[in-house]
């Protein structure tokens, strides 16, 4: 009987140990995977996209009565400032969506000329793609505005 529990108790710590080792292991892979997301991050120029995407947004805020003098500029300066933490915080993002070999493919292709070139353009197409956006919306605001004054007034 003895021998038994004390059989059960070197599997059961050997198998602890194996948990420890295999969960290390994978603690520093998923370091490593970390570490070229964040190389991937800076390929894309994720923070310079974040940037860009802040000034516009930043560019068609309003200083309302309701905001204390001077906070959209201490907010955008903040948020400047801050920019390395957003895009760290991306990292487990990727981590959850990608493998690493994904990664790894990622990575290739914004090395590339094509994905280099994509990156340069990225900027111009948000742009764009956000102009269009905003015609198609007031173009269907629109149409809304003329299906509805159409409509007979209903009467409580």
């Amino acid at each position: 009987m003895r021998a038994r529990v004390l059989a059960l108790t070197i599997a059961i710590a050997s198998g602890a140990a194996a948990s420890a080792r295999a969960q290390a292991s994978n603690a520093s892979s998923d370091s490593a995977k970390h570490v070229a997301i964040r190389r991937l991050l800076a390929l894309q120029r994720t923070d310079s996209l974040m940037l860009a995407g802040i000034e516009q947004a930043f560019g068609e805020q309003q200083q309302t009565p309701e905001m204390p003098a001077g906070f959209i500029d201490s907010l955008r300066s903040r948020i400047r400032r801050n920019i390395p933490q957003f895009v760290e915080r991306i990292v487990p993002v990727y981590d959850s969506l990608y493998t690493a070999d994904d990664i790894q493919q990622l990575t290739a292709f914004y090395k590339s000329p094509i994905g280099q070139r994509y990156v340069a353009t990225q900027p111009h197409l948000m742009e764009a793609m956000q102009s269009l956006g905003q015609r198609g919306r007031m173009e269907l605001a629109g149409q809304v505005m003329v299906d509805l004054s159409r409509q007979p007034t209903k009467r409580p």
